[in-house]
């Protein structure tokens, strides 16, 4: 029998509550499958993800349930904190190399999704070419009405830095988190984890290096330490360089509030820095 001890932050994907289950604490989270509700979704994909990875890049959930009415996961509570110094940063560093070390290979090129009815993941859309995943989730990104954040000026910036010719159709393949947000990362003593899987793809390992960097950038966090963790990887081309980080800049201008001053200003001078 499970008794909540409390509300807790674990990511941002549902509400978490921290659960004694015969002694020992879990995260538990739950979704209903309701209309214009992602959440359920969301949580059977992550949840999805998560239970194929291997090694300890991700807390174990032992306990889950997923079907067409309810996403239930219990996963092991890791008392940990979000990085803050150099050192937890170059440990989250080292965690997404290792996590670009796996991958399914039965898969192609796209987003993750979680199916109730299978015990694997399957992808949303499948695509044979990575590059044409990409221009097709920056171009939505550019083109939408939603995109208050940037003006002309901006956007041409961006257009013209994300080149689809560039960016290689077949690279190897791996599992990118996507989403390395600080609140979706734990440091528990030397331990690093990664949480929240549910907008993880399969693709090129760089895309998530550059697009973890952008990420923490525009958040006013100092990227280097988490770069230098994660290693060099050799043979980077400017233009792909410059195609990923375009691509960033474009969803974190889709996706961000324009009332977010402070992250708004630093995106348009990260975008000015193309």
């Amino acid at each position: 029998m499970s008794k909540v001890v409390q509300e807790i932050e674990h990511g941002t994907v549902v509400d978490s509550k921290l659960v004694d289950l015969d002694g020992n604490l879990y995260v538990k989270q739950y979704a209903e499958n309701k209309s214009d509700d992602v959440r359920h979704e969301l949580l059977v994909t992550g949840g999805r993800v998560a239970q194929n990875l291997e090694g300890d890049i991700t807390p174990r959930i032992p306990i889950k349930q997923y079907n067409k009415d309810v996403a239930i996961h219990t996963a092991e509570y890791i008392e940990g904190d979000h990085p803050e110094t150099d050192k937890e940063w170059r440990q989250v560093g080292k965690t997404l190399n290792s996590l670009h070390e796996q991958n399914f290979e039965r898969l192609n090129y796209g987003q993750f999704q979680g199916y109730t009815n299978y015990t694997h993941v399957g992808l949303f859309r499948a695509y044979h070419h990575w590059n044409e995943f990409l221009d097709t989730n920056i171009n939505a990104y550019l083109s939408s009405s939603q995109n208050e954040l940037i003006e002309n000026q901006h956007r041409q910036v961006l257009e013209e830095g994300w080149d689809k010719s560039k960016v290689p159709k077949e690279p190897e393949k791996a599992v990118l988190h996507n989403d390395l947000v600080p609140s979706n990362t734990l440091i528990d003593d030397d331990e690093c984890y990664l949480i929240d899987f549910d907008q993880s793809i399969h693709g090129d390992p760089l895309f998530d290096l550059i697009k973890a960097e952008e990420t923490l950038a525009i958040r006013g966090i100092d990227p280097r330490p988490l770069t230098q963790g994660y290693g060099q990887i050799n043979n980077v081309s400017e233009e792909l360089e410059k195609s990923y980080r375009a691509y960033t800049l474009s969803y974190e201008a889709w996706s961000t509030n324009i009332t977010n001053q402070p992250k708004a200003e630093r995106i348009l001078d990260r975008i000015d820095e193309i």
